[in-house]
């Protein structure tokens, strides 16, 4: 009996943190779709290679 309340807990666990996933990529694919696409000839900054 044990094994299977472990099981059915997993798998409680598993479907809550799958809805999490699912919202905080979607939440990532908006902001991506907002922002602004740069040119590639634009001047980079930072360390050069």
């Amino acid at each position: 009996m044990l094994e299977k309340e472990l099981t059915e807990r997993m798998d409680g666990i598993e479907a809550g943190s799958n809805k999490v996933f699912k919202v905080v990529f979607e939440k990532l694919d908006n902001l991506e779709e907002k922002l602004p696409s740069h040119g590639k000839d634009r001047q980079r900054i930072g360390l050069k290679d």
